[in-house]
């Protein structure tokens, strides 16, 4: 997060008004949650909930300094993608439910037939909604669950 402008030197510290200290993921909870890239394939760490909603979305919030797992600042003139002052960095894995792990009926229900290199997978197209709690700008990350048939 940050300023993407060459306008501005990357060194400069970044106004505090647009500074995102905590972030708010939205996830459909039938298909996925928010772990820790701290996770390993053998100790996945999940994040913990703040609320599910009647349609099953499923929202975490992640502030500086409560979860560092999760929430960092980076560094004025760190080397970055960011052109011009830098923020913070949110850093998160998918981790697909034991649902979609163990059966195919939300393959089946909500998927759609796909094919890879010659193989047949189940495709489910969804999305993780990232949004600044400071200045409310939010991005709508593509994600795609696959199952082979």
């Amino acid at each position: 997060q940050g300023l993407d402008t060459p306008a501005i030197n990357n060194k400069q510290k970044i106004d505090q008004d647009l500074r995102e200290t905590q972030y708010i993921v939205e996830i459909d909870n039938r298909l996925g949650t928010i772990v820790s890239t701290r996770s390993s394939t053998r100790n996945i760490i999940e994040a913990a909930k703040s609320f599910v909603d009647d349609d099953n979305i499923a929202q975490y919030y992640f502030s500086i300094g409560s979860d560092p797992d999760y929430v960092s600042n980076l560094s004025d003139g760190a080397s970055t993608y960011i052109r011009g002052p830098n923020g913070s960095s949110l850093h998160f894995w998918v981790s697909s439910s034991l649902e979609l792990q163990t059966s195919t009926y939300l393959f089946d229900t909500l998927g759609k037939p796909h094919t890879i290199n010659g193989k047949n997978y189940k495709l489910i197209k969804s999305t993780v909604t990232v949004t600044g709690a400071t200045t409310g700008f939010s991005v709508n990350v593509p994600l795609y669950f696959l199952k082979a048939v």
